[in-house]
């Protein structure tokens, strides 16, 4: 399953994933887990926004957290300054 809110980043995962021949993705357009329900994953892999605030940082780690499945792991791409 791959996430972004950006329009253009869906459309070239998309393209990517024919070029190389993927046929067991999901891709969805979703600001966060907004838009994802009934997923639970094993890995999440994000590069979060900077500069938000931490209380949107918090909400994204618990909507992250209860979309875990037990052993899952969560990475987070930061530069520094958030």
């Amino acid at each position: 399953v791959l996430i972004d809110k950006d329009f253009v980043a869906i459309e070239y995962s998309k393209k990517n994933a024919v070029l190389n021949r993927l046929d067991n993705v999901d891709i969805f357009l979703s600001n966060g887990f907004s838009h994802i329900d009934d997923h639970y994953f094993d890995v999440i892999a994000s590069n979060l926004p900077a500069k938000t605030g931490k209380e949107l940082y918090y909400l994204y780690f618990y909507d992250a957290f209860v979309r875990m499945r037990p052993g899952a792991r969560f990475y987070v791409v930061t530069i520094s300054g958030l």
